[in-house]
């Protein structure tokens, strides 16, 4: 922010001249009393006391002062390098001694040397200064003080030579003790409000930052920080304390300068972010971001060159900054953004402090520095939190916006996948352990143990050939619409639809009973279903299911134009060909002896009606029925006969084959409707006949 006022101190100072040459030759040894006759700097003061008052009166060539209630305020400014010279001559015509203070007003001076000459005899030298520590001074203060003690009918002459790398400001104030004293607690309270303000900035900044984790805000709280910096290390001064004080003028220096490139960067990262200008102005975004490069390389040579030069660079390409980022303000401004038109306040207000800062060195101006520095910063702060909260909800509609774009469009994906999981299912997605439809690809697989379940629409083909296609579908969808919901509620999903057919699969890790509870409660949903249809004057629907448990594999089958899910393997073939032997023996549910081997207990109410080799098969398979779906009246029969059905099979599979005939004819006799009976005593009379050779109890199922 001093850019400004350095270049209008450099020119100030080449205005008023260099020091004469004796100035300039006098040394750290006592002073020649002679030296106050002979101008020493263009900067000099009388203090002339009577009776009524002390008044100052301004010598010729002073460069400026201005009257304080607390004092006088003496100005004296340098270029780079050059050692400031100021006079001061107190005169006494009073009957009292005179005792004042004089301190200067600023602690970032390198050197600051004094000579004190009382009635022409050569009094004490102190010296201050950053490279001073506090205990080696006359005043043990933050800023150069020195006592003046003039006697009465006397005078006293104050010679100061002070000297800074940089541009040197050296307000000089001139008062009593107690004035000077409550004037610095005045400051000291300012400036800790004002550390304290820009603390608070910056840690809700940081804050913010961290929660909404996005890089424009940490752009605002680098700048945060960097003035943060400029504040503690340049117009309050306190952080240079910590530093030892042979390195201190050197190093307090450089980390003003580098407090200064940190704002500067930050800045344009800030406006280049809120913005937008990478995508509006990329050629002045390049441009930005080249002089920020500058001045961060001007700073890694400042090893290289003298310090004037590093901060000339340093200063012209700071204002060359503020110039870019003030044309990409304007043009954004421009185009109505409320957020560039407040960036333009933030940097009017940097040039602003700017020239204060500068007329305030040349005397233009007498307010104090602290009350420049505050006064800006205050509004540069609210400026930049006015452009904060402008940008928040800027954002904050984009959010919003982007929210509710967001929202639509997982409404629609949303949507969409529940449209794709009725053609995959996302137990299927599940058990493939792919995350949703998009990541599914052709051949991946899976081998599990699973249940299969197959039903079927017996007599299908004649129920429908009165039916129109639509009325046939209808019929179907009506169907599956009581089916489904049994499947889904025990755990299972419907693999596929094969015409009138359902292929559904459960999970047999944990066994088979819910597969059995489906296939049971299956039939019970069918008869709700036909109450409805009786209503309507409509036949009754049959339906045959077969469930077989085993190893098979879901994968993904087809090509890059067609992808189909499904499961294959014997398993699927098993459960098929046992719901087409349903037809066969003329029951409504067939269970292979592996899905009743997993179920834990109770154990379904079964018998079995066969051993079978399956069409294609080499292994046996046992095929129970289930008694539980059969009205109740023959299912509480076929109950009470089922110790005479065993002791029948039994003898069956052991080849008497009269006996266990003569005992399935009677429960074929009991009982018209059981197929399997009659089924099982006309074989049996036929190997009576003509017995099988190499009997196993096991029949080849030649049909599908």
């Amino acid at each position: 922010m001093s850019v400004v006022a350095s270049l209008l101190t450099v020119l100030a100072v080449l205005a008023v001249g260099a020091p004469p040459a004796g100035a300039t030759a006098l040394g750290p040894g006592a002073f020649d009393p002679s030296l106050y006759r002979t101008p020493v700097r263009p900067t000099q003061l009388e203090f002339r006391v009577t009776d009524a008052d002390w008044t100052p009166a301004q010598a010729a060539s002073a460069v400026g002062f201005e009257h304080r209630p607390d004092g006088v305020v003496v100005h004296g400014s340098g270029g780079y390098g050059e050692p400031v010279w100021v006079r001061l001559r107190f005169t006494n015509s009073t009957d009292k001694p005179l005792v004042r203070e004089v301190q200067i007003e600023t602690s970032l001076i390198d050197t600051v040397q004094v000579w004190q000459v009382t009635n022409g005899v050569a009094g004490p030298r102190w010296s201050a200064g950053e490279d001073t520590e506090l205990t080696e001074r006359v005043l043990p203060h933050a800023t150069p003080r020195f006592p003046v003690v003039v006697p009465p009918g006397g005078f006293t002459t104050l010679v100061l030579r002070l000297h800074d790398e940089g541009t040197l400001v050296a307000p000089l104030l001139v008062g009593e003790s107690t004035a000077i004293e409550r004037r610095w607690s005045t400051r000291q309270v300012v400036n800790g409000g004002l550390a304290l303000v820009l603390g608070w900035a910056l840690g809700a900044v940081l804050l913010l930052a961290l929660v909404e984790r996005r890089r424009l805000l940490g752009w605002l709280a680098v700048a945060m920080l960097g003035l943060m910096g400029v504040h503690l290390f340049y117009f309050w001064g306190v952080a240079g304390d910590i530093i030892p004080p042979h390195l201190r003028p050197y190093v307090v220096n450089r980390l003003n300068a580098a407090n200064a490139i940190v704002v500067y960067t930050a800045l344009t990262g800030f406006t280049v972010q809120a913005l937008g200008l990478r995508e509006h102005h990329p050629r002045l975004t390049r441009a930005l971001w080249a002089v920020v490069a500058a001045l961060i390389v001007n700073s890694l040579l400042i090893i290289f060159v003298s310090y004037g030069s590093f901060l000339l660079v340093n200063h012209f390409g700071g204002l060359a900054c503020l110039a870019l980022l003030g044309v990409g303000a304007t043009l954004r401004a421009r185009r109505g953004d409320a957020v560039a038109r407040i960036l333009l306040g933030v940097y009017a207000c940097q040039v602003a402090t700017g020239v204060l800062l500068a007329t305030r060195t040349v005397g233009v101006v007498s307010a104090g520095v602290d009350a420049i520095f505050a006064t800006t910063v205050v509004t540069f702060m609210s400026l930049l939190m006015a452009a904060v909260y402008s940008l928040s909800r800027k954002l904050r509609r984009e959010r919003t916006d982007a929210m509710a774009d967001r929202l639509a469009e997982a409404t629609r994906n949303a949507a969409l996948s529940e449209t794709f999981e009725r053609f995959v299912p996302k137990e299927f997605l599940r058990l493939l352990r792919q995350p949703s439809i998009e990541s599914i690809a052709v051949g991946q697989n899976v081998e599990r143990r699973m249940s299969v379940l197959f039903s079927d629409i017996r007599g299908f083909t004649t129920m429908t050939e009165g039916m129109s296609p639509a009325d046939s579908f209808e019929f179907i969808n009506n169907h599956l619409d009581w089916m489904e919901p049994v499947i889904q509620r025990h755990g299972g999903f419907v693999d596929n639809y094969i015409g009138d057919a359902v292929m559904a699969l459960f999970t047999a890790d944990e066994g088979t009973d819910d597969v059995i509870a489906a296939a049971v409660e299956m039939f019970g949903a069918l008869d709700s279903y036909n109450a409805v249809r009786a209503t309507e004057g409509l036949d009754p629907v049959e339906v045959g299911v077969g469930v077989h448990t085993g190893s098979l594999i879901l994968g993904t089958i087809g090509s890059a134009e067609r992808i189909s899910a499904t499961a294959i393997g014997d398993s699927v073939n098993a459960a098929s060909r046992i719901e087409g032997a349903t037809k066969k023996y003329g029951v409504r549910l067939l269970f292979s002896d592996e899905t009743v081997a997993l179920c834990g207990e109770p154990k379904p109410s079964t018998r079995v009606v066969d051993r079978v080799r399956l069409k294609g098969k080499v292994n046996a398979t046992t095929l129970q029925e289930a008694l539980d779906v059969l009205p109740a009246a023959a299912a509480a029969a076929r109950r009470d006969r089922l110790d005479s059905w065993n002791g029948a099979w039994a003898a069956y599979e052991a080849g008497d084959f009269a006996a266990a005939g003569a005992t399935f004819a009677e429960h074929a006799a009991a009982d018209p409707t059981d197929v399997p009976a009659a089924l099982l005593a006309d074989r049996c009379q036929r190997f009576v006949v003509d017995p099988p050779v190499d009997w196993d109890g096991v029949v080849d199922l030649t049909s599908k």
